[in-house]
């Protein structure tokens, strides 16, 4: 079921559509007892054509879609990955690697990105490129409403008036972690006292979502608690996930569409050249067989390759929204293909 937003942005829903209580993923059922789960994604337009503040537009448009049909306030969660990682309040808040040092990221020099990046699944010069895409253009004043850590730090009092409980997951060695440590610190810790933290040990960038191998680190059962202790029933507005095995396994990644099926998809629909179909081929195996930490490199130039064709993700968001009744398709495509919301020229 789809459910039109203004501007052309989109609430995909999978499975029933509930009402009572939800779970909203910027841009899948838990595997917890007594715990059942709708799902649908809030698809909005992406930079550079659609400069900020269109995304907080959307996504206060997904939530007033959802005042208006009856949901309360109190039984509302968010939760963002990355970029996505600062649209989120309410019930409860989960961020994953939220991006949250963009001006600073944007007036670093060359070697101290370099040094941020060392051990990171994205390059230096790709993380200035999106700060320069959201934040070029936009008032100094509207700053804040992009970057967290722009915000005077007694702004964030009166937080728990807000937000019920919040749950910030980054990896230790990954490029935003100074930010998140200053963010939890400085500013949610400070004025909630139900902000849970968690820093995997060597963990990098949105490995939840990239790493099935996470959850030997966190503890999948940890996550799934914390979804499911305060609520007994839940809808969830999530990124890209399938129905039954939804919420963890959309962070796994892409091993549950076969080589075959990934392959077929590819080559039909996104017409892709023989060198990234053999790069996916590579990728998906070896996922399957042994998890993506021997595959970064693949990965990164799979990555690279894509972001120098500037149609690239108009094509991906066309592709989802004609083939998301398609029973053959889940959920891998969506995750892989959408996992990054800023389109890079």
């Amino acid at each position: 079921m789809v459910d039109e937003l203004p501007d052309s942005a989109h609430l995909l829903w999978i499975g029933p559509k509930r009402m009572d209580q939800v779970i909203v993923y910027c841009h899948s059922t838990l595997e917890q007892p007594n715990v059942h789960v709708g799902i649908a994604i809030l698809a909005y337009k992406l930079l550079p054509n659609n400069p900020f503040p269109a995304q907080l537009c959307k996504a206060q448009a997904a939530i007033s879609t959802l005042l208006s049909a009856g949901t309360k306030p109190e039984n509302i969660t968010l939760t963002g990955a990355s970029a996505r990682g600062n649209l989120t309040r309410f019930h409860g808040i989960l961020l994953v690697s939220p991006w949250v040092s963009m001006q600073e990221d944007l007036n670093l020099p060359q070697h101290c990105l370099d040094a941020k990046h060392q051990y990171n699944s994205l390059s230096a010069k790709y993380g200035q490129l999106p700060c320069w895409s959201l934040l070029h253009n936009v008032p100094p004043t509207q700053i804040p409403f992009i970057d967290p850590l722009e915000v005077p730090e007694d702004q964030f009092n009166g937080l728990s008036g807000l937000v019920e409980h919040g749950f910030v997951i980054w990896g230790e060695v990954e490029c935003l972690q100074a930010g998140h440590r200053r963010l939890c610190k400085r500013c949610m810790e400070l004025y909630h006292p139900r902000i849970e933290v968690y820093e995997q040990v060597s963990g990098i960038y949105c490995q939840p979502i990239w790493n099935s191998a996470w959850m030997g680190n966190v503890r999948k059962p940890r996550i799934m608690e914390w979804f499911a202790k305060p609520i007994e029933k839940l809808t969830m507005v999530v990124g890209w996930g399938e129905q039954d095995d939804k919420l963890w396994r959309a962070f796994e990644g892409c091993n549950m569409l076969s080589v075959a099926c990934t392959t077929k998809l590819m080559k039909g629909e996104l017409e892709l050249e023989s060198e990234e179909i053999e790069c996916i081929e590579r990728i998906t195996r070896d996922q399957s067989e042994r998890g993506h930490r021997h595959s970064w490199e693949e990965l990164d130039k799979y990555s690279q390759h894509f972001r120098r064709r500037q149609d690239f993700m108009q094509r991906k968001r066309q592709w989802c929204m004609r083939n998301w009744e398609r029973p053959d398709l889940k959920p891998a495509s969506f995750l892989l293909f959408f996992h990054h919301l800023i389109a890079i020229p």
